[in-house]
């Protein structure tokens, strides 16, 4: 009896979560306030409804840049709030802080029932619970995809819900970036986007309009209106940008896009572009022109998706290792091959005879992924289906954009962006 009691209890405790440690929040409060106030000039707007709101409450925001996490934290009032963050910042240098913060590990762009667990008690216990909904940063400055089912759990969940919005963030931090901030204008502002009575009113599909709505926000549209655009100090504005940006509008040419850090080339016709500390692009030589980044990025997922459209028997080919994700006995075991992407999936072909592996284990569909992708663009993508989860490491950087790319066709965003 003894040894299934302890058994029980040891089942319980993944399950259980108390809210963050109230000496380490408010002393990281203080903190995130200075240095921002300092490095970004953040202006914290807060509504009355939020700053008065007590009970549970789970707070939304867009998620442009890392800087968000912590400005939320200042932005949404001294609430000690549980945020839920992708499994993948785990690691020994910050399991002590998201010990501390209380943070709710979620697996990123798939069920998690354990999550789900975690956030209904503590929404029952009466805490605030943070959520970014787009489930990933911004890759290009627009708003991200909403899964419907966020509104479901909302419905469910029948409590208020805040939001943070946040301008200034993605500028301030590209996720393309190479280095670290760029010290810029950002402005916080915090309200209660939907009370407990509006929820109880609405039906799934309001709230998720009303949800995607709010969240529908850009850096590029935040700086058209103010009188004048800020800058966002750094010596090298577009280096990366080249691991988004790929394709080149002047001679359609795919990989051809290369950066000298103030500028982007294309390494065949030699056009090019320059990024101004603004954000917006600005003309050097002859030739096509996007003011900003998604509209390049939204006419290059345009121009694979004709590829596929024109030509459905298309099958796109690169080499790459891939590795089986989450393999902690063979973590450095890799296998080399060959990507290869039609219009409806994914498959790796080894070279030789270097694993044992069925075929449909190292293939994957592209429906499903309108989400998007796990992926460090430049470097590395993760593929999921049934078996598992794998990532590929290609040998050319532009792979992993042109795989969220693909996994795109056909799907439409709504966006601010003119």
């Amino acid at each position: 009896m003894v040894n299934r009691d302890k058994d029980a209890k040891d089942e319980v405790k993944p399950y259980t979560l108390k809210a963050p440690n109230g000496i380490f929040y408010t002393l990281l409060y203080f903190v995130i306030w200075v240095l921002t106030k300092l490095i970004f000039r953040t202006s914290y707007k807060r509504t009355p409804a939020l700053r008065k709101h007590k009970d549970a409450l789970i707070m939304i925001g867009n998620h442009a840049s890392y800087l968000d996490i912590p400005i939320a934290i200042v932005a949404a009032g001294h609430k000690r709030i549980n945020f839920v963050s992708g499994e993948f910042l785990y690691s020994n240098k910050t399991k002590l802080l998201l010990k501390l913060m209380q943070v709710i590990p979620k697996k990123q762009f798939q069920p998690d029932v354990r999550t789900i667990l975690l956030l209904v008690r503590a929404l029952k216990a009466g805490r605030k619970v943070f959520i970014y909904p787009e489930a990933q940063r911004s890759i290009d400055g627009e708003p991200g995809y909403l899964n419907s089912q966020f509104a479901r759990l909302v419905k469910r969940a029948g409590v208020a819900v805040g939001i943070v919005r946040c301008s200034g963030c993605y500028l301030a931090w590209p996720r393309w970036a190479e280095g670290f901030v760029r010290p810029g204008k950002i402005v916080a502002e915090s309200d209660i986007l939907l009370t407990a009575e509006e929820i109880e009113s609405l039906d799934i599909n309001e709230i998720h309009e009303k949800v995607k709505a709010a969240l529908n926000i850009s850096d590029y549209s935040y700086q058209l209106s103010r009188s004048k655009p800020g800058k966002y100090l750094t010596p090298a504005p577009a280096a990366g940008l080249e691991n988004i940006l790929h394709h080149c509008p002047s001679c359609k040419r795919m990989q051809a896009i290369v950066s000298t850090g103030k500028t982007l080339r294309c390494g065949q016709c030699y056009w090019e572009i320059e990024l101004s500390l603004t954000g917006f692009f600005t003309k050097i030589k002859e030739g096509p022109i996007f003011a900003n980044p998604v509209l390049w990025h939204r006419w290059q997922q345009a121009e694979i998706s004709k590829l596929f459209a024109d030509q459905p028997e298309t099958v796109l080919s690169f080499s790459a290792s891939c590795q089986k994700h989450g393999d902690t006995l063979n973590e450095s075991y890799t296998i080399p091959g060959t990507v290869y992407i039609s219009e409806s999936e994914l498959c790796f072909e080894p070279d030789g005879d270097s694993t044992p592996l069925h075929p449909a284990e190292l293939c994957f569909p592209r429906k499903g992924q309108e989400f998007g992708i796990f992926a460090t663009y430049g470097e590395s993508f993760r593929q999921y289906n049934s078996y598992g989860a794998w990532d590929f490491f290609p040998d050319v950087k532009s792979w992993p954009i042109i795989i969220h790319d693909w996994s795109k066709m056909g799907f439409r965003r709504e966006s601010m962006i003119q």
